[in-house]
């Protein structure tokens, strides 16, 4: 095999990676807001996904139901008065709302179909919009009308939330791993007088221009909810309790942030495992030489024979540099060329998109060159997606080390107590970015902050 260049793995400009989504067909963005229309090259990528997480969600308890798009604004008046204010950035039509997220719609539901411990443990999920208006727009925000998947359990103990939630951690992480996206795992500190939940975790992916966005959450809301829309259960002795729950939610933005972090400037690089056609036949036969078509058939034959999945393209009318350009910016992984060269030379040329790779062989050997080669165009893609994750992160053990690590566009790692003060205390010091989370650790360090010992450790960075 030779490597005809290998260019820079990350594109910058969210700009020209926005035209790369529109220009191939993935999404189309509603003029003046965030709201996405998915077209038919996302959809060929996100059905799959959806399927997968059909299968997924039901090995852990959960079973899909669709959930209505309406809530009853006086729902929200009462978590306005005992939680926070829910309804803000809601469309409200009269007694009416679109709906900014499942709990408002599923847990008066939930109060209406559990009475007793026998109706324990219920556990739900949805796939569908989500309404709600953001200070700041853009395709990275789940904002205004987005698809959001979501699952919400009620149990009658503690405990049993308390292994929900790690379950539900494991899901989490499966459906980033379909898209190869590391990400930050941490809990959020909780301090404010009317918390959603007893603990929040965190699931952050870092960008290209060194932000940070939300992938995942994953929340111990225990009774906050329940007590709010008087979800309640007598158990086996008849004493009455309130429920305890979780639930967790993420939309399909982290297939955007896999795809933007994999750019380059050609455009958009798709993992193999996710991409809907792995190989893109280009014929190059301008002169419709019948030999030339014949190869190809015989190419197509073994392609369908194997369960190879592939476009065809036999567009003469256009130059052979902007076809190739064109399935460049696509994001296949092969592109198998064929034309007066291959059939001269008696092997066929294969072309990766993600370092462009040039492989001749034989068509006898075809299943094994296309399996190899998208299992290597896999693995580099996944290591990248690595790369940038762990090379966007800096240790820092002073203050001014946060502030030129912000400024140079790093997420920075730290030690820090879990505590109001330190936190608190290091946000003032520092005054940009935000503490993402902390995360328990094993062994003893220094706080940055006060410099007493803690066991925990925290990321600091400017979110998008």
């Amino acid at each position: 095999m030779k490597t005809i260049r290998d260019e820079s793995f990350s594109l910058i400009d969210k700009k020209k990676f926005e035209e790369f989504l529109l220009s191939a067909g993935i999404i189309y963005r509603y003029p003046g807001s965030s709201a996405l229309t998915w077209r038919p090259y996302g959809l060929l990528i996100l059905n799959p996904f959806s399927d997968f997480l059909r299968n997924l969600f039901p090995k852990f308890g959960y079973q899909e139901h669709i959930f209505s798009l309406l809530a009853n604004v006086e729902d929200f008046y009462k978590l306005n008065q005992e939680i926070y204010k829910f309804d803000k950035g809601v469309f409200k039509f009269n007694e009416v709302a679109l709906r900014p997220s499942g709990e408002i719609v599923i847990y008066p539901i939930f109060k209406d179909w559990i009475h007793t411990i026998n109706d324990l443990p219920i556990k739900v999920f949805q796939i569908g919009l989500m309404f709600r208006k953001g200070r700041k727009s853009g395709i990275f925000r789940n904002n205004e009308a987005n698809f959001f998947i979501e699952g919400h359990s009620a149990h009658s103990s503690r405990q049993e939330v308390d292994a929900q939630v790690l379950n539900n951690g494991i899901i989490i992480d499966q459906v980033l791993d379909f898209f190869g996206l590391p990400v930050i795992k941490s809990e959020r500190p909780i301090w404010t007088n009317k918390p959603i939940a007893e603990k929040n975790f965190g699931y952050d992916a870092i960008l290209p221009n060194g932000e940070t966005a939300l992938a995942a959450s994953n929340y111990a809301q225990m009774q906050i909810f329940s007590k709010v829309f008087e979800i309640g259960f007598h158990d086996n002795h008849g004493n009455y309790d309130y429920t305890y729950q979780s639930a967790f939610g993420f939309s399909f933005r982290p297939f955007l942030f896999s795809l933007w972090i994999l750019s380059d400037a050609h455009g958009l690089r798709l993992l193999p495992s996710i991409a809907p056609s792995k190989v893109v036949i280009l014929e190059i036969n301008p002169r419709r030489d019948q030999n030339i078509s014949n190869l190809v058939n015989l190419a197509r034959g073994k392609m369908d024979q194997f369960g190879i999945k592939y476009f065809y393209d036999c567009d003469s009318s256009l130059p052979i540099n902007k076809r190739c350009a064109k399935w460049e910016m696509m994001g296949i992984p092969l592109r198998l060329e064929i034309g007066a060269r291959e059939l001269n030379s008696g092997k066929l040329t294969v072309k990766r998109r993600d370092n462009f790779g040039v492989t001749d062989f034989d068509l006898q050997d075809l299943q094994e060159v296309i399996s190899n080669l998208l299992d290597e165009v896999e693995k580099n893609l996944r290591q990248k997606l690595t790369d940038n994750f762990l090379g966007s992160q800096v240790l820092a053990t002073t203050s001014l080390e946060i502030i030129q690590a912000l400024t140079s566009k790093k997420v920075v790692k730290l030690f820090i107590c879990y505590s109001h003060d330190c936190i608190n205390g290091l946000q003032k010091t520092v005054n940009r970015g935000e503490l993402l989370g902390v995360s328990k650790i094993e062994q003893e360090e220094k706080c940055i902050f006060c410099n007493q010992s803690t066991h925990y450790e925290g990321w600091f960075a400017r979110r998008i």
